[in-house]
């Protein structure tokens, strides 16, 4: 026999923010109650906060409601119960309940309701045994039983308070359940009030009651957090379980209590990532340098510090790390004796005193002195030192920069540029780097008057250490708050790459500075003894840090080179350590040479070294390559060279090869001796002037390629001589499709690691010595979003990469009351989309999202796409000259499969298939070939979705989902309904392969109950269109399953939609009058 099944059932309001907090402290206690559903209504100031919450928590599982009718708490919980379908009902009753017992428990209680027959199980706030001493009991194991009568309720209602059993609490069949709330003449009898679910002074001997048989739990299995209504002694608080550090009116205002998996210290730690931070300092170009600290200087550092030692060996777990945060400050400031060094926020170290026993001029500084300077001790604000200018030779923060509260970070900044010397130095160890920006604090903390960082988030710790306030950044906020602040400033952020060397030295230590920042009133690279770093231009250190990564690239792009070009000899010039020559030799090539300015041991390279010729001097204007080949190639060279020689090196490629596949740096990428960063145009008007043509064809195909080094992907280009393409058919091909461009936009695929820089600066464009048309029509991307924020990042990540001109679209996200990190995502991209923007709009539904979007959307065509799409790089290109024809309306293309996992078999048989292609509606997917076609206006989907917006205005916008996805009955037509109209209007669809999207499928839509619920979906948009359209409600469909068990869900689907849509239009007045409007926006809409 299978397990019985169980809802858990709530409605109650949430009017404040101590109450929204209690909820969510009251459903974490027993989410892991295995419910198959929630039906849940929230009502009050905060609902929608509420329902966020609820949503991101329990997904599928929730059937969210956020009714308030004039007619009350019964009426809405009569319409939320035709939701219920399992076995058992488990009434949430109140918001601030903590379950004490193990979730596990339930699965046993209601298997003996059923075997029993048990209709109703009161739960108890507090247990004793006694408390039914005199009532018969029936051996279970969790509960026991009786069968209630006027005696038996008496008896009741004497060993047991109110507070403590009452019908309304606990868990009932769901016959009675909805017998309770369902039928008329026992809510007409119980008199039920508007804002309780029952009448407890009245309902206790109504008839309707008997006879029932009540279930008794043997331990108990709620209990109250507060001592509203129950017997001293048993609330939770009381027991030590929920912890009370102020009133309790105002512990829910001050953000005592964060228990959301997402806002713990332990969950940060948890998905805190180096290798990923690392890559998103790069993103939003902070300098970085890797280095290796040496264990043994370390050691014998710390032997001459003895002082250093005996302070902190009473630190336990991290006497390694407070040592190794001293030892990085004094390897960095490269202190010497008469120096002025500062230690800021020192109170308590004897770090200065060490210093000035070796002659160093050492003062330490804290708000916790005595205003003024005092021997060595300075009472200051770091942010307002009072120091004269120029007069400190360097600085140390060791664990006291992420307390600087508000905006003294920044503060700090300024105020160290002031008084630094030329050269000097500040030293932060550590640099408090995670995946999020967030404040952490106690729980005991009142942070009431310190504001919180914008966009940052507020952590609480789980453990009793007492911490007032720790700011810890994300690479972007570092970036926003420091980096953005520098002003004549020079900052590096320094990652330890080999602590574990530490960790495996001194197990049992807790180390922790991986990432520290080093701030110069100097341009100067930081070169200091005892660590690896960078002392000179090309070194091997230069090459070893450069060889794994571009030989990647270089096994990645070979063999098309090879494929394309079909050369039988390759020159390298720049080759380095002969990594990319070497590729070309695995593929086959014999005749292969390289050209490189350094000389390094024969073992240092990827080939013979023979085969290179070294101390070549590429900046010189008497620079000559002696031989010819089939395909020279110059790979993020010439960035480096003199533009006086710039045109005499092209000359020179040009000499030696027809071919010559070239990348250089864009202006604003930086790296090491980077002196002459150009545009594109700049490089290929040299080219142009020795006749070679650009053939842009390796980028398109490499743009998404995370095994490809990022400056390849964006600047690796072709030039090839004319004649070439007489030979060569695949090139010749090519060439039409990739050839030289007269729109400048075409070359202006940024990537992301380069774009913040050029964005900082004029845009690429302008740098072109060819005007951009501006032609092209205006395009307004709309993306609607509401807690997908992972989803979001590569959607608007794809919008970076278009081939379209960046001056010609706008994107705007409507996010439609996110709790997660969609804002953070928003404002990250605002540094790499030029005109991006971000409209908060809480109200719920898909459709209150697009109207929102044409709303504020500049364009002449809107393009609407869903938050989980990942747009190919000719998206918006194939977009804009689709419309060109004045009597195109609406334009869609290629909706391709990203599924998360390998879909199920059946999943091929849901496919139909036209004389144009095949689609697979129930997941969004479209192909229609590769030719540009016009099309049924209906397989223009929403989530690729393109129209003119003054036609969307002429057909009054979207019927909408203009309530949460919960309320299914409120589902309109949406694109569909427009996709018509504009069909009726004479107006063209337009297919185009060019405009083509990847589409994510998850995992959780790979099931046939996806499938039913999808089906089910469109059963009510179904039944939607047929009531407009005949004004009337249709007969009740059947259903007819067919063999097939995919069929046959969907079939289901359908049906059950259809007639569910149509029961509730008949029943509810209200329903139907929103159905039937005329219009819901546009010139003829109803408000």
């Amino acid at each position: 026999m299978q397990k019985p099944t169980l809802t858990i059932f709530a409605n109650f309001r949430i009017d404040s923010e101590e109450r929204l907090q209690r909820m969510k402290d009251s459903f974490l206690s027993f989410r892991a109650i295995d419910a198959e559903k929630w039906v849940v209504n929230i009502r009050g100031q905060y609902k929608v906060e509420a329902r966020n919450f609820l949503e991101e928590q329990l997904d599928s599982r929730l059937m969210m409601f956020q009714l308030e009718s004039a007619e009350g708490w019964f009426h809405d919980s009569r319409m939320m119960s035709r939701e219920i379908d399992t076995d058992f009902v488990l009434y949430w009753i109140e918001d601030h309940i903590n379950m004490v017992t193990d979730c596990n428990i339930y699965d046993h209680i209601v298997e003996e309701m059923r075997a029993a027959n048990v209709e109703f199980l009161p739960y108890s706030f507090f247990w004793t045994a006694k408390r039914y001493e005199n009532i018969k009991q029936h051996e279970m194991q969790y509960l026991s039983w009786l069968d209630l009568d006027i005696s038996t309720l008496d008896l009741l209602l004497n060993k047991a308070p109110k507070a403590y059993i009452i019908f309304a609490v606990g868990i009932f069949s769901t016959q009675l359940f909805k017998r309770i709330v369902q039928d008329d003449d026992t809510r007409q009898a119980i008199k039920w009030p508007q804002d309780t679910p029952f009448n407890f002074e009245k309902s206790w001997h109504d008839t309707h009651w008997l006879p029932v048989r009540i279930g008794l739990p043997k331990s108990e299995l709620f209990a109250s957090i507060d001592d509203d209504s129950v017997e001293p002694g048993s609330c939770l608080i009381s027991r030590g379980f929920y912890r009370q550090t102020q009133p309790r009116k105002i512990m829910g205002m001050s953000d005592h209590y964060q228990p959301i998996q997402e806002t713990t210290l332990s969950y940060l730690s948890q998905i805190r990532n180096p290798e990923n931070l690392l890559q998103r300092l790069l993103v939003v170009n902070i300098p970085l340098e890797k280095i290796d600290l040496d264990v043994e200087d370390f050691i014998c550092w710390l032997s001459d510090y003895r002082e250093v030692q005996d302070r902190y060996s009473r630190s336990n777990d991290v006497f390694i790390e407070k040592c190794l945060e001293h030892y990085i400050a004094y390897k960095f400031s490269e202190l010497k004796p008469g120096q002025v060094y500062i230690d800021i926020a020192a109170a308590g170290s004897n770090w200065t005193d060490c210093l000035l026993k070796r002659g160093v001029n050492a003062y330490s500084l804290d708000l916790t002195y005595p205003e003024g300077i005092h021997g060595n001790k300075i009472g200051a604000n770091a942010a307002a030192t009072g120091l004269p200018d120029n007069s400190v030779d360097a600085m140390s923060l060791q664990c006291a920069f992420e307390t600087f509260r508000g905006g003294y970070d920044k503060l700090f900044i300024k105020e160290s540029k002031r008084i630094l010397k030329d050269g000097g130095k500040v030293v932060i160890s550590p640099l408090y780097l995670d995946a999020r920006h967030f404040i952490l604090s106690s729980k005991n903390s009142d942070l009431s008057s310190v504001p919180l960082d914008e966009g940052a988030i507020r952590v609480w710790r789980e453990d009793e250490y007492d911490e007032a306030f720790s700011r810890h950044y994300s690479p972007e906020a570092l970036a926003d708050r420091i980096f953005s602040n520098l002003e004549g400033l020079f900052a590096t952020v320094m990652y330890i790459n080999n602590l574990d060397q530490f960790r495996i030295r001194f197990p049992g230590q807790r180390i922790y500075c991986d990432f520290n920042l080093y701030i110069s009133k100097t341009a100067e690279p930081v070169s200091v003894d005892g660590l690896c770093s960078l002392s000179s231009i090309y070194n091997d250190g230069f090459y070893e840090e450069q060889k794994d990564a571009s030989y990647k690239s270089a096994e990645s792009i070979v063999p098309m080179l090879l494929d394309v070009l079909q050369p039988k000899s390759v020159i390298d010039v720049g080759c380095g350590v002969g990594g990319w020559l070497h590729v070309f030799q695995k593929n086959g090539i014999t005749d292969i040479c390289g050209y490189d300015a350094n000389d390094l041991a024969a073992d240092k390279y990827f080939i013979d070294k023979k085969r290179i010729r070294t101390n070549a001097d590429l900046s010189s204007s008497n620079f000559r390559i002696h031989e010819k080949s089939d395909l020279l190639i110059c790979l993020e060279v010439a960035e480096h060279l003199p533009a006086e020689v710039a045109e005499q090196f092209v000359m020179n490629l040009t000499d030696a090869s027809p071919i010559v596949v070239f990348s250089a740096a864009l202006p604003g990428q930086t790296g090491v001796n980077h002196i002459n960063e150009q545009s594109p145009w700049y490089w290929r008007e040299k080219f142009n002037k020795f006749g070679y043509t650009e053939i842009d064809f390796i980028r398109p195909h490499i743009l998404r390629n995370d095994n490809i080094c990022w400056w390849y992907r964006q600047n690796i280009t072709c030039f090839v001589r004319p004649d070439v393409l007489t030979t060569n058919a695949k090139l010749a091909a090519l060439a039409k499709l990739h050839g030289q461009r007269n729109d400048a936009h075409k070359l202006t695929i940024v990537n992301e690691w380069v774009l913040k820089h050029i964005l900082d600066g004029e845009h690429l464009t302008t740098c072109s010595t060819e005007p951009e048309k501006n032609n092209n029509p205006f395009l307004s991307i709309i993306i609607p979003t509401r807690n997908r924020a992972a989803l979001l990042y590569n959607t608007l990540d794809s919008l970076t990469l278009q081939t379209y001109p960046t001056n010609r679209f706008e994107v705007i996200v409507i996010d439609n009351g996110s709790t997660d990190s969609t804002a953070e995502v928003c404002k990250y991209f605002e540094q790499r989309i030029p005109q991006l923007k971000c409209i908060y709009d809480p109200r719920p539904g898909l459709h209150n999202g697009r109207h929102s979007g044409l709303d504020a959307a500049s364009g002449d065509i809107l393009v609407y796409a869903d938050d989980d799409i990942e747009a190919q790089s000719s998206w918006l290109e194939g977009i804009a000259e689709s419309f060109v024809d004045p009597s195109v309306a609406l334009v869609g293309g290629k909706i391709l499969p990203k599924f998360e996992s390998p879909p199920p078999k059946w999943v091929d048989e849901l496919r139909s298939t036209t004389n144009t292609g095949w689609s697979l509606g129930w997941y969004s997917i479209l192909d229609f070939g590769d030719t540009l076609l016009e099309i049924p206006h209906e397989y223009v989907w929403g989530c690729n979705f393109s129209i003119r917006k003054d036609v969307l205005k002429k057909v009054s916008g979207f019927h909408p989902d203009s309530l949460p996805q919960e309320l299914i009955k409120y589902r309109g037509d949406g694109e569909s309904a427009v996709s018509f109209a504009v069909r009726d209007m004479g107006l063209k669809a337009i297919y185009n392969p060019k405009a083509s999207v990847y589409h994510v499928v998850s995992t959780k839509r790979l099931t046939v109950d996806y499938i039913y619920q999808r089906a089910f979906n469109q059963g009510v948009s179904n039944s939607y269109t047929s009531i407009r359209k005949n004004r009337s409600l249709s007969a009740q469909m059947e259903y007819a399953p067919p063999s097939n068990t995919i069929h046959e869900a969907v079939n289901r689907g359908l049906v059950d939609g259809f007639n569910y849509h149509q029961q509730m239009v008949q029943m509810d007045s209200k329903l139907q009058e929103w159905v039937l409007r005329d219009n819901y926006f546009g010139e003829n809409g109803v408000p």
